[in-house]
């Protein structure tokens, strides 16, 4: 049962948004299957928060699964 308890939280970590690449000017996000656009735009915009920024979607392919932001000033 605990086996199968670790097994489920490693399943659900991978199936979070990532990033894959970021700076100060935006940046690159890999949505994984299910998750919607509005789950992507709140790791983008807590990465923009670090240079008192907010995030701004510039183009979601769902093809790719990737979500590309800018920081823009609030």
């Amino acid at each position: 049962m605990r086996g199968m308890f670790l097994v489920g939280l490693l399943m659900l970590g991978g199936c979070a948004p990532t990033i894959k690449a970021n700076n100060e000017l935006g940046g690159i996000i890999d949505l994984k299957v299910g998750h919607r656009e509005n789950a992507g735009l709140a790791l983008a915009d807590a990465e923009c928060q670090k240079y008192g920024k907010r995030a701004r979607i510039t183009n979601n392919d769902e093809w790719t699964g990737q979500m590309r932001y800018e920081c823009v000033k609030p």
